[in-house]
């Protein structure tokens, strides 16, 4: 697949009804669809069809579970966007959100290309195949944090005083000392310095 598209326009539908692709391959997670799409740029190749069975960008994408049975019904095909995290050590493909920084204390950054990061909906309205990242930053005290996590869980966070909101296709975080990153929902270590940018688009089905 090429670069991002950034094609989506205000009341288009998410996708394309059709068949599963042939050629496409499960996975259960936002971490297992980001190693597929870097497995592929590995070998120099365009990561191959991804049919999402969990994680935060299927269930942004309207994802549900099926019956048994129903293997071959119609699935919703997506061209989404996917995301590279540089930090000072590593780089990482992501395909639902980047977050830096301590729950209880601080300054807590998500990234996001995905609406949800758990059971929290924390970019309302963020659509993976717009080409921008959601960039929902806080330094809230802990009992306005315990609130607005408690609000998140319907996505009612938003606006907040303490909260910035913005979008955009790359962001770069710079902290005063090395804190903790999730990359799609996974421990990548402590890192200062990081570059987020939207980098390609792949075809995902739900």
């Amino acid at each position: 697949m090429g670069r991002r598209g950034g094609t989506l326009r205000p009341g288009e539908e998410w996708g394309r009804g059709a068949p599963l692709p042939t050629d496409s391959l499960a996975v259960q997670s936002d971490a297992d669809a980001a190693a597929l799409v870097s497995e592929a740029l590995a070998r120099g190749v365009d990561p191959p069809p991804i049919h999402l069975e969990g994680g935060d960008l299927w269930r942004t994408l309207g994802g549900r579970q099926h019956a048994v049975g129903e293997s071959d019904r119609p699935v919703s095909v997506v061209d989404v966007d996917v995301g590279i995290l540089s930090t000072e050590t590593l780089t990482r493909t992501f395909v639902a959100h980047v977050v830096a920084g301590y729950t209880w204390w601080g300054r807590l950054v998500a990234v996001m290309n995905a609406e949800w990061f758990g059971r929290r909906i924390v970019a309302p309205g963020a659509h993976p195949g717009d080409g921008l990242l959601d960039v929902v930053e806080m330094e809230l005290d802990v009992r306005q944090r315990i609130e607005a996590f408690r609000r998140a869980r319907s996505g009612s966070h938003l606006p907040h005083p303490g909260i910035r909101y913005s979008r955009k296709p790359s962001v770069e975080l710079v902290f005063e000392r090395p804190v903790p990153v999730l990359c799609d929902g996974v421990r990548i270590g402590r890192h200062r310095r990081m570059c987020v940018v939207l980098d390609r688009t792949i075809t995902v089905s739900v």
